[in-house]
């Protein structure tokens, strides 16, 4: 472990391994900073990564495949669920934290609300111009001890955005932390 104290966490790295100029992105990365100990065997903390992306026309929620872990509570707890991914696309982007596969609707969020133009007067090619990296909390509260682990996750869906587009959506790049509190 490492000592008491500040600590600097820096990040490096090339883009390009020539020595001309280059353009370079960063996607698909999270840094978890924890600041006290969780010595119980009762607590869990768990870090899970999107392996793939995925993209939905307008649907009711739709599970974000591989990203789920399963925990065991022994007593009622509360569950801390972090969502972070980027996200992009022609519709509005909700997402809500699942418990065994259902999603909790009441802690839906708007992660993402583009903003669309129409290049052209008949809109036939609308373009959305502020894509990117989001992330939200969720709290699952009084969650009840159970015979069987539970499977934590997040959904999605898409609605649509503007009067004339159809709502589409992509996530990629994800990430989901779950702790128990």
């Amino acid at each position: 472990g490492l000592p008491s104290g500040a600590h600097t966490v820096e990040f490096e790295w090339r883009s390009s391994i020539t020595d001309v100029a280059a353009v370079a992105e960063m996607f698909e990365w999270t840094i978890v900073v924890r600041t006290d100990v969780n010595d119980s065997p009762d607590r869990f903390f768990d870090v899970v990564s999107q392996n793939n992306f995925e993209t939905s026309g307008e649907d009711w929620y739709k599970p974000l495949a591989n990203l789920s872990t399963k925990v065991s509570v022994d007593e009622v707890s509360d569950i801390a669920v972090t969502f972070s991914g980027e996200l992009a696309g022609l519709g509005l982007i909700f997402v809500a934290p699942t418990i065994n596969g259902n999603p909790v609707t009441d802690q839906e969020v708007i992660l993402y609300y583009p903003t669309l133009s129409c290049p052209d007067p008949a809109c036939g090619n609308p373009q959305a111009s502020d894509s990117g990296a989001a992330s939200y909390t969720f709290g699952l509260k009084n969650v009840m001890p159970s015979d069987e682990p539970y499977e934590i996750g997040v959904a999605y869906r898409v609605l649509q955005a503007g009067v004339s587009t159809p709502g589409s959506g992509f996530i990629s790049g994800s990430n989901l932390v779950v702790e128990q509190k």
